[in-house]
C-alpha cells in the first residue's frame, strides 16, 4: 500500500487561544487519504469542516498536530 497522499496526526485548531473567547474546533483528528480516495466530510453547522478544509488546503494554521501533504510536513 502506497503512503498517503493526506495524514493528519492528532490534529486541532483553537480560535483565541489564551483568550475569555477561547474556541475549540478541531479535537486531537487523526485522517488518512491515499491518492485517488473520495470521502465525503459531513456534520452539523459549526462542527469544523470548514476548518479542516481551510487546514488541508494549506489557508490556515492548525494549533496543534501534524498535518502532511505527499509526505511532507
Amino acid at each position: 500500500m502506497n503512503a498517503p497522499a493526506i495524514q493528519l496526526a492528532g490534529l486541532t485548531k483553537t480560535y483565541n487561544p489564551g483568550t475569555l473567547v477561547e474556541t475549540e474546533v478541531l479535537h486531537g483528528l487523526d485522517l488518512a487519504l491515499a491518492e485517488g480516495e473520495f470521502a465525503a466530510l459531513i456534520g452539523p453547522s459549526g462542527s469544523g469542516k470548514s476548518t479542516l478544509l481551510n487546514i488541508i488546503g494549506l489557508l490556515e494554521r492548525p494549533t496543534g498536530g501534524r498535518l502532511s501533504i505527499a509526505r511532507r510536513d
